[in-house]
């Protein structure tokens, strides 16, 4: 049980939750029917997800072979946060919500696809596109060391936050001017915002064409999405759900890592995250917006090789490159765990991974701590949950975990037999995953 004191504690500035979740939620009518005795489990645990007070709003979307099995939302996208007591504005299926850093995934599929198109290679030095990046012995970092967060370069300078981010060339020249904290290669840790602009700087500079217009011929038009953009426009700023802090303060050390790795404190990024210098602008590591669905339909051609509806939007070898590890599990020195990379995804487990337990070939990303993008060839699913409060600690935890439990233990892998030829190499077992 927990104690009186310390509930008391963890239901400080969460969202007052409504008696009939059913007036707040959301069903897509296109769903594929026969699979309730799966599914309605998985969205009970969402909705607990939800009763935690945790999440103003919270989306997730499933497809299976393409085929949308789930996709609904639950909660409010504005008006309905902790201490706010008017009606709110539902959480529509289509509403754009942040990605925050499964973000970075986006970017590194576009430059993944550069490479793909011969504009670029993955294993050039940075500064064969950004000559002025060499300064301070970043000579011989490489593109692919960026993805993997492996440059040396997890944060700006302390000077230097998030909320400077709408100016690029700023941006750009504070990166290039500054020290990395290890040689390129023998240090992961995370890079949080400053991977995205290189990364973003090095498409433009290679084909001459601004990142949102790359976003938009290598996915938004060849899979039909409606928002899915760096930013949105600002006709739609008051579309967007809001983001909102929640839970208690976060404990000392994982304040500490949040401000190293952001520039400012937790709780001052999400509400920046709310204000026009995060909404229209771009930022490639962390402000696609997008709805659960778009996501999901993403990461559904993704674990499909790279096809959607019949059409090979990406050759089934870059997607093998997305999804392959980049070396060994190795502890990153921002968030203090240890994980296993590619270039530009996080990689699941046998054991147990972001993406709950045992699956060794899911790719994606997490972000803001809740969020979460993937795609799992062996069980042939695709998964985005998109919530909306940010907190790191507290009771939302437990259901969240049951959720990817849920999701995990739902759909049965696949053997090795039965699996798409262009998966063939990647890890599976314990022994390969190390």
């Amino acid at each position: 049980m927990i104690s009186n004191p310390l509930r008391r504690h963890y239901e400080r500035n969460t969202v007052a939750v409504p008696e009939d979740l059913q007036a707040i939620q959301r069903r897509d009518e296109r769903e594929v029917g026969g699979r309730e005795g799966l599914l309605e489990p998985i969205w009970a645990a969402a909705e607990d997800l939800y009763r935690s007070g945790y999440h103003p709003g919270v989306g997730l979307c499933i497809r299976q072979g393409g085929e949308l099995l789930l996709n609904r939302t639950i909660g409010h996208a504005r008006g309905h946060g902790p201490g706010e007591e008017g009606p709110g504005a539902p959480l529509e299926l289509d509403t754009p919500i942040s990605l925050f850093s499964s973000s970075k995934a986006i970017t590194a599929l576009l430059v993944h696809q550069l490479a793909a198109e011969g504009h670029l290679s993955l294993h050039d030095p940075v500064c064969e596109y950004i000559p002025e990046f060499a300064a301070q012995g970043k000579h011989r970092t490489t593109v692919e060391q960026v993805l993997a967060h492996q440059a040396g370069i997890p944060s700006f300078p302390t000077e230097f936050g998030i909320e400077h981010a709408s100016d690029w060339d700023a941006v750009i020249d504070v990166l290039c001017r500054m020290p990395p904290i290890a040689k390129a290669g023998r240090m992961t840790a995370y890079h949080a915002i400053t991977g995205g602009f290189v990364l973003g700087e090095v498409a433009q500079r290679a084909t001459g064409e601004a990142l949102p217009d790359i976003l938009d011929r290598v996915l938004r038009t060849p899979l039909g999405l409606k928002d899915f953009r760096y930013g949105v426009r600002p006709e739609d700023n008051d579309r967007v759900a809001l983001n909102y802090f929640t839970g208690p303060p976060l404990p000392a050390p994982l304040a500490w890592m949040a401000k190293k790795a952001l520039g400012i404190p937790f709780e001052e990024a999400c509400a920046v995250s709310n204000e026009t210098v995060f909404l229209n602008n771009v930022i490639p590591a962390g402000n696609i917006y997008g709805s659960a669905e778009e996501a999901c339909r993403v990461f559904a051609m993704l674990g499909n090789g790279g096809r959607w509806e019949g059409r090979q939007v990406m050759a089934e070898d870059t997607v093998r490159t997305l999804a392959a590890p980049f070396g060994r599990i190795r502890y990153d020195r921002m968030l203090r765990i240890p994980i296993r990379y590619s270039r530009g995804f996080m990689l699941g487990h046998p054991v147990l991974s972001l993406y709950g337990p045992r699956n060794p070939l899911a790719f994606g990303h997490l972000g803001f701590l809740n969020i979460l993008c993937w795609a799992d060839p062996e069980r042939d699913i695709a998964v985005s949950l998109l919530t909306t409060g940010k907190a790191a600690v507290g009771p939302h935890l437990a259901p969240l975990s049951r959720l990817l439990a849920l999701i995990n233990g739902g759909f049965a892998q696949r053997p090795a037999r039965d699996l798409p030829a262009w998966t063939a190499g990647l890890p599976r077992g314990l022994a390969a995953a190390w």
